[in-house]
């Protein structure tokens, strides 16, 4: 295997008796020599031990959460993974050879059930744990309605804004007042230039959360859903302004919501009990 393709991870297992004391997670998983396995971890990796050098291990350039296996031969012998993460657990995995794997990507889900917030794809580690207890607060703040929008028969509301150290927390609703299902495309953040001046083109650029809580694929008729977007903290510059973009699947009910700063500085601070929260590389 060119070492050009895969760079390994080396970095040995640290602080394994905190770990340990948080409780193991075990895992199976097949590895392929022609084939990449990836691992998505709820939280960023912050430590990788390959129990054989019949696995070969990368980080993914620019996320912190998902490893990709390959095999370094065929028909190796079983082995093990131990990959620490930032919230402090340890997930062990017995790692044996498949000529043909059934799974390619792999999902770990948070406390070992089925994660139905969207996971993290970050480019740092910073405090995860106090992301996601942050935004139950935020989803549980009583609202103070910021922008809004409607259109045949789907309702978009910001309905608050806050802040937390350099993280700023977005709270939307999506009511369904039709009889249809609402089958969500997208929804996205944009910083967009306010108007745009003829002969020149128009600067977009997507502001990408780093957590979302209770992430939705669909809106069921008569029926809304709440969502929590983490964004990292920014201002708006001149002349531009900021988009919440949301996009029907397969049909025309889009909305937009256009924020200036003015709006975002009606961010209310949020805090949780310290005794709730983990924070991470410090």
């Amino acid at each position: 295997m060119n070492k050009a393709i895969l760079s390994w991870l080396t970095i040995s297992v640290l602080a394994i008796t905190q770990t340990v004391a948080q409780g193991t997670i075990d895992h199976r998983v097949e590895i392929s020599f022609n084939k990449t396995t990836s691992i998505v971890f709820p939280f960023g990796i912050t430590s990788v031990d390959r129990g054989s050098r019949d696995i070969l291990a990368q980080k993914v350039t620019g996320v912190e959460n998902v490893l990709q296996l390959k095999a370094g031969q065929r028909d190796f012998k079983e082995t093990n993974l131990t990959v620490i993460t930032a919230d402090g657990k340890l997930h062990h995995f017995t790692v044996n050879y498949a000529e043909e794997t059934v799974k390619q990507t792999i999902t770990i889900a948070d406390g070992g059930a089925e994660d139905k917030n969207q996971l993290i794809l970050a480019n740092d580690a910073v405090n995860a744990r106090d992301i996601r207890a942050l935004s139950d607060k935020v989803l549980a703040e009583p609202n103070f309605k910021v922008e809004s929008e409607k259109k045949n028969g789907i309702a978009m509301a910001l309905q608050s804004i806050h802040v937390a150290d350099d993280i700023i927390f977005y709270k939307l609703q999506i009511r369904n007042k039709s009889a249809i299902n609402y089958d969500i495309k997208s929804l996205k953040f944009y910083i967009r230039d306010k108007k745009k001046v003829k002969r020149t083109s128009s600067q977009e650029i997507e502001a990408v959360p780093v957590y979302v809580m209770n992430q939705k694929q669909k809106v069921n008729g008569y029926a809304s859903v709440q969502m929590v977007f983490a964004l990292r903290k920014f201002t708006i510059p001149d002349g531009k302004s900021l988009h919440i973009d949301l996009f029907e699947q397969n049909g025309g009910r889009n909305l937009k919501l256009k924020l200036s700063n003015s709006d975002i500085l009606k961010a209310r601070p949020v805090t949780v009990e310290p005794a709730h929260l983990l924070t991470i590389n410090k």
